[in-house]
């Protein structure tokens, strides 16, 4: 699991890929049970981690 979302951080630090593209990739079935996920032991959702590390503002 934390190897699946160290994955999805460099995808959504690094690329303009949909969410729904990542969570295809790192192997989750739905963005739905990523998104879940990757919030629930990161902290912040998919979307405001990227915007974070790309110096923007979370949400």
């Amino acid at each position: 699991m934390n190897e699946r979302l160290n994955r999805a951080e460099q995808l959504l630090e690094t690329t303009e890929l949909p969410i729904e593209l990542i969570a295809h990739r790192i192997g989750y079935r739905t963005a739905a049970v990523f998104r879940e996920q990757f919030a629930l032991r990161r902290g912040l959702a998919p979307r405001d981690y990227r915007r974070t590390c790309r110096g923007g503002e979370p949400g």
